[in-house]
Formats: structure tokens, sequence, C-alpha cells
């Protein structure tokens, strides 16, 4: 397994693991790749890929604002959930928030989705409110 950064080619891949998440069932792939496209347009994006054997399985994106760092997303095509390989892709999401010196990380989360917020609060994330689309918001504070 390796992580590599995504670039703007690889948005057919970044929507492929999206829809091959288990997470969008009113989405289309056309949508997820809009999504993306106005991800890459965005000041300091950032989004890593891991790939199994040249075949993208998850992605992390994140993008650095000041001094802090926002996960975007994190996901994981279905059949590779469970098996730790989202603490790979957020762990590289911490390592570059460290790296761009930013004082703290936040994300929302469904609150629904209780692998991702426990795996979360694993790493240290705290609950610190609800947004607009009724998301967990967490936070997490680097040293």
């Amino acid at each position: 397994m390796r992580i590599r950064r995504a670039t703007e080619k690889d948005i057919d891949k970044l929507a492929s693991v999206e829809m091959s998440s288990g997470y969008h069932k009113n989405l289309l792939e056309s949508d997820i790749r809009k999504l993306f496209v106005s991800f890459f347009r965005l000041s300091h994006p950032y989004a890593y890929i891991l790939e199994e054997k040249n075949k993208s399985i998850g992605y992390v994106s994140i993008r650095i604002a000041g001094s802090n760092g926002e996960i975007g997303y994190l996901a994981l095509i279905r059949k590779y959930q469970g098996r730790g390989l989202g603490k790979l892709l957020l762990n590289k999401a911490l390592s570059l928030c460290k790296q761009m010196k930013c004082n703290k990380i936040y994300l929302s989360v469904r609150q629904d989705n209780i692998r991702a917020i426990n795996l979360y609060k694993k790493y240290g994330f705290e609950t610190v409110g609800i947004n607009k689309r009724n998301k967990l918001l967490m936070e997490r504070i680097l040293k």
C-alpha cells in the first residue's frame, strides 16, 4: 500500500472511491466530480490517495487556511473499511497539518457515522458543535 499526493488528474479516481464508500445514496458521480473540481480550485488544497496495487481504495482531502487545517473528506471503498486503513489517511492529514504549522485541525462528520467518530476521538478530536447540515463538528489542537 502507498499514499501519494493527488492532483486534478485524479478527480475520476477520487470520485470513484467516494461513490464506492457506501455513504452517498442520492448523489450522482458527476456531482461528486464537481465537488472535487471546486476543491482543487480552493487555495491550499491537498488530497492524498491510498492505493493498493495501483488501485485507488481511499483518500483524504485537507485544506489549510491560515493556522488551521480542515479535513474535508476521508473515504475508503466499502470493502476496505474496518481494516485500520482510515488511520493511515488520518495520520497523513495530521502530519501535513503539523508540517504546515497548523494550530488545530477540524472536520465535520455525520452523526450516524459511529466508526469515524470513534476513530477521530481516538486521535484526540473533540466534538465542538453541530453545523448547518446537522453534522458533528470536531477539532483537535495540534502541539
